[in-house]
């Protein structure tokens, strides 16, 4: 009598064990987050351009420390496919700093002297001739 109620028992744990384990097979699985690089700081980064296909000056202004991804990524980024179509499509080579945090500062330095001088510069960021918060017209 003990033996079939030991047997039953684990009978019983087997077949839960197992109905579980469908539930959990069969739950939505929820994908993980995408991983975002890091980007190290402390290490040289490129101030690059792009130059303008018909018109004289620079398009876009930028800086990487790895600037052969940056381009490819420019390349295929849907955000950055209208200036790119208006450019060369060249990544010229401007300076390398010893680190993210120069490179910054001689990119707004950059953008700022590019667009104070007259060039198609689409940069945005930095650029003193961008219009940040457009006023309605009425």
């Amino acid at each position: 009598m003990i033996l079939a109620v030991i047997l039953m028992t684990l009978a019983i744990a087997l077949l839960w064990s197992v109905g579980m384990q469908a539930l959990r097979d069969e739950a939505p699985r929820i994908p993980p987050a995408p991983v975002r690089r890091q980007i190290r700081t402390e290490v040289p980064h490129l101030l690059y351009y792009y130059r303008h296909a018909t018109l004289p000056g620079r398009i876009y202004w930028g800086i990487s420390n790895d600037p052969e991804r940056r381009h490819g990524e420019h390349e295929t980024d849907p955000d950055d496919q209208d200036w790119m179509r208006q450019s060369t499509g060249v990544m010229y080579y401007h300076r390398w700093y010893p680190n993210r945090t120069a490179a910054r500062a001689a990119e707004r330095r950059a953008i700022r002297v590019s667009a104070l001088a007259g060039e198609p510069i689409v940069n945005d960021h930095h650029n003193p001739l961008k219009v940040r918060h457009p006023r309605a017209i009425r």
